[in-house]
């Protein structure tokens, strides 16, 4: 199982930059998460901005128990447990790769090492997501146009030496870069502009083009997989001045060949994110939620909220990121409360090392229970997806 990763997030980190929510932290107004039996769309009120103990029992901890530990409370969802170790890795902007052990402070690769063939006609070379799988990074992106230019798929074990250009002179390439990539199952899929997809079932270390089709107007933003079903989201548009709606494609035999793309929905119902827990998908766009146990049958996802940013899978549990808060959910239908956080929080959430980690594009975001996050400035230093490599 394998959450999405794809730019399309890094939209809505943008927002939050320019309503000047940005790098600092604080915990007025913080609230941990995982109380299920709320409704998504309504705010937690368990802590005050006093900080007084609403329960009363004199403890502080807000469960009414007068332990005044909530380590191990389900009521919070958060175990004490601190997950697997490991490494942070990001990619961004200018082929930069980074690594992290706490998601604050960085070691950076600059340049991608991959000659950009359209860098006069379109954007410079741009990793744009990272998947982890089986002990191995893979970071895709590319440069170009629209309709032109150069993918990117590099690859790594540790998230600081990487093997570069793993499809340069590939034949039968299709040139258009690539914006989401997904791992399941032992195999990797990469997609991006005009439904341009890519297959590695060796580790990331060889890939074939599974699709020939071209679908103009089309990206795709987010792969989750379980089951042997692979499953992508995005935007379509019928032409460049139509209503944006929602593109969803599905394969059932491991991503060796894809169904033709659906697509459905009103102006701005496009998909910017998916992810798996193994049993059921969570797609998310701006207007809506939704959940299908194979990818062919949507349903209403439960999470009745507005302004979505994109689902993680996360801690065993799907991550609903808001343009003000963060719901979660075990079985992907009934949520928590909508917890809104004083200090934004990243569109795609990670966990690992113990702590939870986000990025928005200059920013640095950990949390240690989702409802408060504080952010540290790289400024210069632009950062598009994030992944956790545990290391044994």
């Amino acid at each position: 199982m394998q959450k999405s990763h794809s730019t399309a997030a890094l939209i809505f980190s943008a927002v939050w930059a320019a309503l000047g929510l940005g790098a600092c932290g604080g915990d007025d107004g913080a609230a941990e998460l995982g109380d299920e039996s709320g409704t998504a769309g309504e705010t937690s009120s368990a802590q005050t901005e006093t900080g007084e103990d609403p329960t009363g029992d004199g403890d502080g901890d807000g469960d009414g128990d007068g332990d005044g530990d909530d380590s191990g409370d389900p009521s919070t969802g958060e175990t004490g447990d601190p997950g697997p170790q490991g490494v942070f890795v990001a990619v961004g902007d200018g082929g930069r790769r980074a690594s992290s052990s706490d998601a604050i402070s960085w070691t950076e690769i600059i340049g991608s090492g991959v000659v950009d063939t359209q860098a006069e006609t379109g954007e410079e070379d741009i990793l744009r997501a990272v998947a982890v799988g089986d002990g191995v990074v893979i970071a895709v992106g590319g440069g170009g146009t629209e309709w032109a230019g150069n993918a990117m798929i590099m690859r790594s074990v540790d998230g600081e030496s990487w093997d570069e250009d793993l499809v340069g002179g590939l034949e039968g390439l299709d040139e258009r870069k690539l914006d989401a990539v997904g791992y399941a199952d032992g195999v990797f899929i990469a997609a991006g502009h005009q439904s341009h997809i890519l297959r590695s079932d060796d580790g990331g270390q060889t890939w074939a083009r599974v699709y020939d089709e071209h679908h103009n107007d089309t990206t795709v933003f987010g792969v989750a997989g379980h089951g042997g079903t692979f499953v992508l989201v995005g935007s379509h548009k019928d032409a460049w001045d139509a209503p944006k709606v929602a593109y969803v494609q599905r394969s059932t035999d491991s991503g060796q060949s894809f169904e033709a793309p659906v697509y459905f929905g009103d102006d701005g119902d496009h998909l910017s994110s998916i992810a798996s827990n193994g049993e059921l998908f969570v797609a998310v766009g701006p207007n809506q939620c939704l959940r299908s146990a194979d990818g062919g049958s949507w349903d209403p996802c439960g999470a009745n909220g507005l302004d979505y940013g994109a689902v993680s899978y996360a801690r065993e549990r799907f991550v609903l990121t808001y343009l003000d808060g963060v719901s979660t959910s075990e079985d992907g239908q009934t949520w928590s409360a909508h917890v809104e956080s004083p200090t934004g929080v990243p569109a795609e959430v990670v966990f690992g090392n113990g702590v939870y980690a986000g990025l928005r594009y200059y920013d640095r975001g950990t949390s240690d229970a989702l409802g408060t996050w504080a952010y540290v400035n790289h400024g210069g230093f632009p950062l598009r997806d994030l992944a956790f490599l545990p290391v044994e």
